[in-house]
């Protein structure tokens, strides 16, 4: 399996479609993952709107790493 496979890239507008999104993004990532055993889950934040849900050779099996790119403009 190649290090990293993209489960999920979505856009969202509100936290209760975030959470919607995220939650069947994580299913499919879970379920996947048990399929395979090798990958972790990673859960990246790429700004204050969108994600990516991924499988990664990096993380260890039946682990979520949360990786957080959305940068603050503090003005």
């Amino acid at each position: 399996m190649p290090p990293k496979t993209l489960i999920a890239d979505f856009a969202v507008t509100t936290a209760a479609e975030r959470d919607s999104q995220l939650a069947n993004a994580l299913a499919i990532a879970k379920a996947t993952a048990t399929s395979v055993g090798q990958q972790g889950i990673v859960i990246t934040r790429l700004n204050f709107r969108r994600y990516t849900v991924s499988l990664s050779s990096s993380v260890p099996y039946g682990y979520i790493h949360e990786v957080d790119q959305a940068q603050r403009c503090l003005a």
